[in-house]
């Protein structure tokens, strides 16, 4: 990899897999650097490993290894890119294998079974006869609410039905 750095400080704003072909047209990089504020009195190119996580914008720099230079950026981004890996929709027999084997698929059964009126109808439809799960749903969200499930808890669930 190169890793386009300052020189004064070490942050990396760029990391590439190989010398690209710049042009002045649109190449920024997170926080307002520009390719064009790049210069050789400013900025060297250095061989650098793939960091474990790559946050652009000098939230990384590298000097001989790598290290965090702005940890709430860095830890934002984190959370972000797993936020943006837990699945929003599961296949719904992913959904009840996952429930099976957290041990809660009795408890949501049964749950939904005893739901009163066209709310508890209306569930107990989508529950025999939904293709899908959305994490977002009335329904995951009243349930996760009566399983005990946090909003951490729930995204474990998703992540594990996935999988499934």
């Amino acid at each position: 990899m190169i890793a386009i750095r300052a020189i004064l400080d070490k942050r990396v704003f760029y990391l590439l897999s190989d010398f690209p072909v710049m042009s002045s047209r649109g190449m920024r990089a997170e926080g307002g650097l520009i390719a064009l504020d790049i210069t050789p009195a400013t900025h060297e190119a250095v061989i650098a490993p793939q960091p474990e996580f790559w946050v652009g914008g000098g939230v990384l720099a590298y000097d001989d290894g790598w290290s965090v230079v702005d940890q709430p950026a860095y830890d934002a981004a984190v959370l972000a890119a797993y936020k943006a890996s837990i699945p929003t929709v599961v296949d719904m027999s992913q959904a009840r294998l996952a429930l099976l084997g957290a041990g809660l698929l009795d408890t949501a059964d049964t749950a939904i079974a005893a739901m009163p009126g066209a709310d508890g109808a209306a569930a107990r439809i989508e529950w025999e006869y939904r293709t899908v799960v959305r994490r977002d749903s009335p329904l995951v969200v009243a349930m996760s609410s009566l399983l005990g499930l946090d909003d951490n808890a729930l995204d474990q669930l998703f992540l594990q039905a996935s999988t499934l």
